[in-house]
């Protein structure tokens, strides 16, 4: 038996799931992808081939994501890559990563 509060979460997810469809798949995704396939026209394109050796069961756990979202590896590792960088950025800017660099350049700039 539903209650009301599962009813009202079947609402809200199908709600996003028809929100974001709309949002991604305006993107043009499968319209690039189409493009990469063809050779000649992928050849025009600012784009540079990302390689990793990785565990097969990292590859197949990706391939099932993949498979199971229905969207492209190259789109799932862009998006993936993207987040990954931004975090990185983040991360990097809290611990100040360079403070004892800029101190020794500031120092040495003092001593001149």
């Amino acid at each position: 038996m539903e209650t009301k509060e599962s009813k009202i979460n079947h609402f809200d997810q199908f709600i996003q799931y028809k929100s974001l469809d709309f949002k991604y798949s305006s993107s043009g995704a499968k319209l690039l992808d189409a493009i990469l396939e063809d050779s000649e026209k992928s050849e025009k394109l600012p784009l540079k081939n990302v390689c990793a050796k990785l565990h097969i069961d990292l590859v197949e756990r990706l391939d099932k994501t993949i498979n199971n979202l229905d969207i492209s590896k190259r789109v799932f590792i862009e998006y993936a890559i993207i987040e990954a960088l931004n975090r990185a950025d983040e991360i990097m800017s809290e611990v100040d990563m360079t403070e004892f660099l800029r101190d020794q350049h500031e120092a040495n700039e003092a001593q001149s």
